[in-house]
């Protein structure tokens, strides 16, 4: 009985558990269709019927999930593909709409289109777009504002994705009539590192086409879309500035050419001719017919690009025509490259030449401006074997003499004349060594004096600007600018104010300031006052630049009307310096001496380098001027008010309104009155 016991429960029990743990280990191997065992037991029945009902959801997950990963790798190598497809166009234009048309084809959608951001960066623009509806879009140049009012303007604010998987279960989703069979849209921003450049917009017309699962793939085609797109800006902007730069050079070689082609030191064509072993000037031969020729090669000579001429050569052989072809060009690539050396070398030789001429034309400048300073005459001095004495007029050079000129960098200032010296080198060779170290010393002692002058000239305008500043009133300041400029035969100044009409026009002008020496006539008393008549009858009151007469009787510049006041003035010496503030013309400055005078150039500059300070103090003070008399005004209203303001009847109004008003403008008469009559009675 035991032993039998024992079998039976060994049938019932222990074999299902191994069929069923058998079983199991083939599940977990992948045979997710292996039958378990069943049994009579509730417990193994249940336990088998759980295992088979897991086996096969684990078959149907795993199977789900291959077919979500092989989508997933299916999209991305599709967005890979379309990467590389879209990073081999280069022109903006065409790249985006490729990108769109790849798109729609590769991932079966129902429309595509790409909005890029203004320059402003306050709008989207549709740049490309699929189909019918892509072109009539950019025919419109269809734009979104760029804010959160639409699912491409959200995107670009935003910064992030946005997918409506279902639209009719959206309610951010606005349709557009042209597209009635979107069912799904996902707008993807466009960055480029952290600036958005654009959206990328899809749609679909199956709902639940476009969702966050497959979302990953197309951030990763936008992101190479928009690394293409700055790329394409770069080269847009890299092919306008190499645009930019071949064109400043195509206008420079036509500049260049047109100044060496002058007529001045070049004729304005050049060219020859080799016509049966001749050569002949273009200008001199015979009027040829080699346009007419179909034999004739032609190739420019050209330089950047910029076409200067040609090369013709005409041919007897048709056939030597394409032969020959390839020569003539790479010869008039030569000629070209050869002939732009050749004129820059000139050109580089002429401006030298300009220069150089420059430079002798100040050093004669600076030599002349120091005779004048020095004597005014030329300084000599000879020696006679027993002394030295000063070079005059009356002492000629005997024709014998051994002259070496004194040159300050090619400029002639002098000589050095030896007389009576025989035939002898190293005597020649010797004088012209102390010739050139002669020349080198009193240049440098020129300079020398120049320079201390200069300092000795800003010193005396440093002085003469702080005393300006520090001046009282109008009178010292005039008595300050007279004194400083320190011409001797100067004994009289006025200090003039125009005075301007609502639209800027010069209407008369006042003598506001004046400065008298004590000596023959009196300066034009202050307040003196010049019609508009008379102000336009002497054009140097208007003068916007300084002038100077050494004599006023004789100088031409002076007209008939101002002449008349010259003699009876005696204006000989004049000075005029206008003064400006900013753009427009507050006054003159006029020094007058009643005896001629050569106004150097060194008192005229220290005149007219005053002109801007003596400006800048009259204005500050007619400004000061007009602000004291506005606050003046300012206290007698605020006092007047405060009278009218303590009365307590009409009639106290009134009389105190009449009477102040009358004593604050000391008018004979001031009335104050209300009437209600008609203006008739």
């Amino acid at each position: 009985m035991v032993v039998f016991v024992g079998l039976y429960f060994t049938n019932q029990l222990v074999k299902p558990i191994e069929q069923l743990t058998e079983g199991a280990s083939k599940i977990g191997t992948g045979q997710w269709d292996t039958s378990l065992p069943q049994s009579e037991l509730h417990e193994i029945g249940g336990l088998s019927h759980t295992l088979s009902t897991m086996a096969a959801q684990l078959k149907n997950t795993l199977g789900t999930l291959e077919q979500r990963v092989a989508d997933r790798t299916r999209n991305l190598e599709l967005a890979a593909e379309v990467g590389r497809a879209v990073s081999q166009v280069r022109d903006l234009d065409v790249m985006l709409k490729d990108s769109c048309e790849l798109i729609l084809k590769e991932f079966n959608l129902y429309y595509v289109q790409v909005y890029l951001t203004d320059p402003s960066g306050s709008n989207l623009k549709l740049e490309a777009g699929t189909g019918s509806v892509g072109a009539d879009l950019l025919r419109r140049t269809h734009s979104l504002p760029l804010d959160t009012g639409s699912i491409n303007g959200r995107a670009a604010v935003e910064k992030r994705s946005v997918v409506i998987s279902d639209t009719t279960q959206s309610a951010t989703f606005r349709p557009n009539k042209l597209l009635p069979d979107t069912r799904g849209e996902m707008a993807i921003p466009l960055i480029a590192g952290d600036k958005v450049v654009g959206v990328l917009d899809m749609q679909s017309n199956t709902p639940g086409m476009l969702t966050d699962e497959v979302l990953p793939a197309f951030e990763a085609l936008a992101g190479q879309l928009a690394v293409a797109v700055q790329n394409a800006y770069l080269l847009e902007e890299t092919e306008q500035a190499r645009a930019q730069v071949e064109s400043q050079a195509r206008r420079l070689v036509r500049q260049g050419w047109s100044e060496h082609l002058d007529a001045i030191h070049k004729p304005e064509q050049l060219g020859f001719v080799f016509d049966h072993n001749n050569i002949v000037p273009l200008a001199e031969a015979e009027e040829m017919q080699m346009s007419e020729n179909d034999n004739a090669v032609s190739a420019p000579i050209a330089v950047t690009g910029e076409a200067l001429g040609s090369l013709v050569v005409e041919l007897d052989d048709e056939a030597r025509a394409e032969q020959t072809s390839e020569l003539v060009n790479i010869v008039a690539r030569q000629v070209a490259q050869q002939i732009e050396n050749l004129r820059l070398l000139e050109g580089a030789e002429r401006y030298r030449y300009e220069a150089e001429q420059a430079v002798r034309r100040q050093t004669r400048a600076n030599w002349q401006d120091f005779f004048q300073s020095e004597s005014g005459e030329q300084l000599g001095y000879r020696y006679d074997l027993n002394e030295v004495h000063p070079q005059n007029n009356g002492h000629e050079i005997n024709e014998g003499a051994y002259i070496a000129p004194l040159k300050v960098r090619d400029e002639a200032i002098g000589k050095l004349a030896v007389e009576g010296l025989e035939s002898d080198d190293n005597a020649v060779s010797l004088i012209n060594a102390v010739a050139d170290r002669l020349t080198a010393h009193i240049e440098g002692l020129r300079q020398s004096n120049q320079t201390q002058f200069a300092l000795a000239q800003s010193e005396k305008l440093f002085d003469a600007t702080r005393n300006l500043t520090q001046a009282k009133d109008l009178q010292e300041l005039t008595a300050t600018a007279v004194k400083a400029v320190d011409i001797p035969v100067i004994n009289r100044a006025i200090l003039c104010s125009f005075n301007y009409d609502a639209g800027g026009n010069i209407e008369s002008m006042d003598v506001i300031a004046n400065w008298w020496d004590g000596t023959g006539h009196q300066a034009t008393a202050v307040g003196t006052h010049y019609s508009l008549e008379i102000v336009r009858m002497m054009k140097m009151f208007v003068s916007r630049t300084p002038l100077f007469f050494n004599d006023g009787l004789t100088d031409e510049r002076v007209d008939p009307v101002t002449l008349e006041l010259v003699k009876k003035l005696n204006l000989r010496a004049v000075g005029v310096l206008p003064l400006h503030v900013g753009t427009g013309q507050v006054g003159i400055l006029m020094v007058e001496g009643e005896e001629p005078h050569n106004f150097t150039q060194e008192e005229t500059r220290l005149f007219i380098a005053l002109g801007p300070q003596i400006a800048t103090v009259l204005e500050n003070r007619r400004q000061f001027e007009r602000a004291q008399h506005q606050a003046q005004r300012e206290a007698m209203l605020n006092t007047i008010n405060q009278k009218i303001q303590s009365a307590t009847s009409v009639e106290a109004v009134l009389q105190i309104a009449a009477r102040e008003l009358g004593h604050a403008l000391g008018a004979p008469m001031t009335v104050a009155q209300l009437s209600m009559k008609d203006r008739s009675s």
